[in-house]
């Protein structure tokens, strides 16, 4: 969490990660940043627009197609690609009561329940902030930052496991997507039969 600058973006040694939808997105004009060795997109060019950051004082190139999208997500609906973050899975009978030690929210009681919560650093502190998710009775996903994956993974790893309890990570696997706006609902909805209104697919839940 920092202020980026500039023509911070490398190019050489690239691509290095990239997820499946990479080609895709490429083809879309997408123009990729790097996080964690990742390929992500930045911004989408139109056609006729350049597809490299330029330099200056004054706006830069990207200003026009990132404020179009702005606009498109935040009066209709729009689709983030989020598979940076890591994802983790704990599975077992001892999985609720390891992640309630480790973390200051109450784990989820519910299969499909959400709960957002920070992990306790060894010092009392915050070492990280997750989304965890009950996916099972025995089986949570656990969310959180993709940059500081390798840090959270040597923290959880230093912690026993209860008895027939695994942890692992998931996020070379796993890709994911936000879909955004006031129109996400509607979006979504085109996609399944399920009813998912406010009511029937509250804040906080997960299918």
């Amino acid at each position: 969490f920092k202020i980026h600058f500039p023509n911070e973006e490398r190019a050489a040694g690239r691509p290095v990660r990239t997820r499946p939808v990479y080609d895709m997105q490429k083809e879309m004009g997408a123009v990729f940043g790097l996080n964690f060795g990742w390929e992500h997109p930045l911004w989408f060019a139109a056609a006729g627009e350049p597809r490299e950051e330029t330099v200056g004082f004054t706006r830069q190139n990207w200003w026009a197609p990132v404020g179009r999208e702005a606009r498109m997500l935040r009066e209709h609906a729009g689709i983030i690609d989020i598979s940076n973050f890591a994802k983790y899975e704990v599975k077992g009978p001892g999985a609720e009561a390891w992640l309630n030690a480790l973390f200051a929210n109450r784990m989820p009681t519910k299969v499909g329940n959400s709960c957002l919560t920070p992990l306790i650093g060894k010092r009392g502190g915050i070492a990280g902030d997750f989304t965890v998710t009950r996916l099972a009775e025995d089986e949570f996903m656990v969310i959180g930052s993709g940059m500081a994956e390798r840090f959270h993974q040597r923290f959880f790893k230093s912690v026993p496991l209860p008895e027939g309890t695994t942890f692992r990570s998931r996020t070379e696997e796993l890709g994911g997507f936000n879909v955004a706006g006031p129109k996400s609902r509607e979006l979504l909805q085109r996609l399944t039969n399920d009813d998912l209104s406010n009511e029937a697919f509250p804040f906080m839940r997960s299918r």
